[in-house]
């Protein structure tokens, strides 16, 4: 990926390369406009003798390179005395504009690489998550499906008669979910009749929405703290893990409170 930092020198080297060689053009221009007012003077001083009947050849030499200096802004190139010169000043103008215009599309398109980029990383990381949930009349189908994806996993692995799965889940678990089951409720709740604004498909986290009601001063900092505290605890169950007695004998302790304050937020 092109970083902001190579792509501030790249379009500094460009513009100093850029600059230098125009300096040295407005340099070469410069000894024109010396050799210009030299030429000048000296057929000044000189004047009798270049409009003489018998002019010297020094004469009739700084004549012809005078008009050829004076000619110069008006043509694009003269040959003299096997010598070609530019009209310096106008190449600069040109070049000048040309290469900035360079420079500045070099830059967007740098620039727009670097969204392109940044627009795929994204992407990418937004399509590793969990789909939202599929609207109720579409579940049939997806039923249908996951019973043939089932099908054909259990018959390429050879898997053949498969055993009742007997379930059990220990009451902790079941009431340490269901304290998760009932905070993140009251939390939507809250959230969604107080806060939200438009539709939307899905909640966001809780953390997220605990963070919302804190900066609408619905429930102060602390509250919001011991919120995530006892929605941790709970979901730790939730997750596979078994609780321990501290965690329930927590749940059981705070629990009832937060429900009750939650519930008390109209």
């Amino acid at each position: 990926m092109i970083t902001s930092d190579s792509t501030k020198k790249t379009f500094l080297l460009r513009i100093w390369e850029s600059v230098t060689t125009h300096w040295r053009q407005i340099g070469r221009a410069f000894w024109w406009a010396v050799s210009l007012s030299t030429s000048i003077y000296l057929i000044a001083a000189r004047f009798d003798k270049v409009i003489s009947d018998k002019p010297t050849t020094f004469d009739i030499g700084l004549l012809g390179f005078t008009v050829v200096l004076i000619l110069l802004p008006f043509i694009s190139e003269i040959s003299a005395f096997g010598f070609t010169i530019k009209k310096q000043l106008e190449e600069v103008k040109k070049e000048l504009r040309q290469d900035i215009k360079d420079e500045t599309q070099s830059i967007r398109n740098e620039i727009l690489a670097i969204g392109i980029s940044n627009k795929l990383t994204s992407n990418v990381v937004l399509q590793t998550g969990l789909p939202n949930p599929p609207p109720d009349n579409e579940l049939a189908e997806i039923r249908n499906q996951i019973t043939e994806v089932l099908r054909q996993f259990q018959e390429q692995r050879g898997m053949r008669d498969l055993p009742p799965l007997h379930v059990d889940v220990s009451p902790n678990t079941i009431f340490a979910f269901q304290q998760r089951y009932l905070v993140e409720r009251e939390i939507k709740r809250i959230w969604s009749t107080r806060i939200k604004n438009g539709d939307f498909y899905r909640y966001p986290p809780f953390s997220r929405m605990v963070e919302d009601l804190v900066r609408f001063e619905l429930i102060t900092s602390n509250l919001g703290g011991s919120l995530k505290e006892v929605f941790s605890v709970a979901s730790s169950a939730v997750d596979g893990d078994e609780p321990s007695l501290e965690k329930i004998s927590f749940l059981q302790e705070v629990a009832p409170d937060i429900l009750a304050t939650l519930n008390s937020i109209r």
